[in-house]
């Protein structure tokens, strides 16, 4: 009797306990099927909780950036600092000047850049070369990153073969925006409409010789060709380096056409009401990460602050958080696209040039010269 006493009483104190709230700070895990070389739910969560501490302590990461949107950069601070006490911090700016001043700065000893997010261009041409990157795969651990179902491609889309850099957004570039209250939609179908005497002078185009650029080298390989290139030439495009200004231009009706938008720029004025739109001519597009991109720079001074906002990132959460934000498709299929605009979506049944692998990272560099025979007379 004292016995089944004992236990009726234990059973009924348990019962009334406080349970325990959940953690905030927990990382909501889509757990998948286990696969080869995936570690167990054991292995990767005590690696995600000791990771998470140290984290906290070192309190910041430190990241290059460029192409990303001001209002989503404002995004990332505010989540991972609300979810995980650390705080990000960002500089921004063409992916050639903060190449050398990474460089410079490990010439006098300083490592103060955790990870680039952007595009890999001159991160694998430059600072790959020059010994400041490390592999990014080993960082990887949690199961719902390394799940390779989750994927476009049935894989983490890497761009080179050392798994140095990662893609992991997936969407159509390459295309044409208008201002609406002065160009209809079907009045210009094909690329070689640009070529009619009555646009020139009236294009906008983003410098083709800056490195990252990728329009005129899928241009002139696949798309269309050097001929053709050289005779817009001749139309006159006004080429500028300030993205932001070429679509605010756009927008307030000072030019009826762009090429080639850059995304964050677009996405942005879109979003305010402005009568402006883009469209893929008939002759096609390309597949880009655009500024989805991922590098780490080796001697990084905050690692598992890094090691905690990559994993998150590239999980549904975080890239539901950064895609959102950015207004561009992740890589990830199980990522909603419901706030995506339409010309940034995928379309199943359009066979787009994929860009995002290495042999076209690699070859961007060689035809920055080019672009600058063609188009360089234009510069101002």
């Amino acid at each position: 009797r004292i016995v089944i006493f004992t236990s009726v009483f234990l059973l009924l104190l348990l019962s009334c306990a406080p349970q325990a709230l959940p953690d905030k700070t927990k990382l909501p895990i889509n757990s998948p099927t286990p696969q080869p070389g995936v570690p167990s739910s054991a292995d990767w969560r005590a690696v995600w909780e000791k990771t998470l501490s140290e984290a906290r302590k070192e309190g910041r990461i430190s990241v290059h950036t460029g192409g990303t949107s001001a209002s989503t950069r404002d995004t990332m601070v505010k989540v991972v600092r609300e979810k995980f006490g650390i705080e990000m911090e960002f500089l921004s700016g063409r992916a050639g000047e903060l190449a050398q001043k990474v460089l410079s700065e490990r010439r006098a000893g300083l490592y103060l850049v955790d990870i680039n997010i952007r595009g890999p261009v001159t991160a694998l041409n430059v600072l790959k070369p020059a010994g400041a990157l490390d592999p990014l795969e080993p960082l990887l651990f949690l199961p719902e990153v390394l799940d390779s179902k989750a994927w476009l491609g049935n894989s983490l889309n890497w761009v080179d073969k050392e798994h140095y850099a990662l893609y992991f957004l997936a969407y159509p570039s390459g295309q044409l925006g208008f201002n609406t209250s002065m160009v209809r939609a079907d009045e210009i179908n094909s690329w070689r409409d640009l070529l009619n005497p009555k646009w020139k002078g009236k294009m906008l185009l983003q410098d083709p010789t800056l490195t990252g650029t990728r329009w005129f080298q899928v241009m002139y390989s696949s798309i269309m060709n050097v001929e053709y290139l050289r005779e817009l030439a001749k139309n006159e495009p006004v080429i500028m380096r300030d993205q932001r200004l070429m679509v605010e231009w756009l927008a307030r009706s000072k030019y009826p056409l762009l090429i080639d938008p850059p995304t964050a720029e677009f996405e942005e004025f879109f979003k305010l009401g402005t009568p402006i739109h883009q469209k893929t001519p008939k002759e096609g597009g390309y597949l880009t990460g655009g500024a989805g991109g991922l590098t780490l720079f080796n001697k990084a001074p905050h690692p598992n602050a890094t090691k905690v906002v990559i994993n998150w990132l590239l999980t549904k959460e975080g890239q539901t958080v950064f895609s959102q934000a950015s207004g561009s498709p992740s890589s990830r299929l199980d990522v909603t696209t419901e706030f995506i605009n339409p010309w940034s979506l995928r379309d199943p049944a359009v066979q787009y040039r994929d860009v995002r692998s290495e042999e076209v990272v690699m070859q961007g560099i060689d035809y920055l010269e080019i672009a600058s025979q063609v188009f360089g007379h234009l510069i101002r």
